[in-house]
């Protein structure tokens, strides 16, 4: 799964401005997800690919993805890395696992 791709596919409504960050949508904690993590690419520095305004932050951002039966799983995380974003993604998910 892309996630950089998945944002430009699932634009957001910015006809009164671009939104302030996106929440994800939230899982049962405890399932044992596998997540897709990537670095989001920004535009223009602030933007990713749906049209999210996040500004420019200190640290990269991170999208993360991951489904069970039902639901689609996703969000984001500030982090220096790829391993300090798995270590804030496990502090609200504890049994998730990565794919590389």
């Amino acid at each position: 799964m892309n996630i950089n791709e998945w944002l430009r596919n699932h634009r957001v409504d910015c006809s009164r401005g671009a939104p302030l960050g996106d929440s994800g949508q939230e899982g049962r904690k405890d399932y044992p997800y596998t997540f897709y993590l990537q670095r989001i690419k920004m535009i223009d520095h602030d933007y990713d690919s749906a049209g999210t305004y996040w500004g420019m932050g200190r640290e990269p951002l991170f999208g993360y993805m991951g489904e069970n039966d039902v639901l689609l799983v996703r969000g984001f995380v500030r982090a220096k890395n790829r391993a300090e974003a798995k270590i804030k993604i496990n502090e609200e998910y504890p049994n998730a696992r990565f794919f590389r």
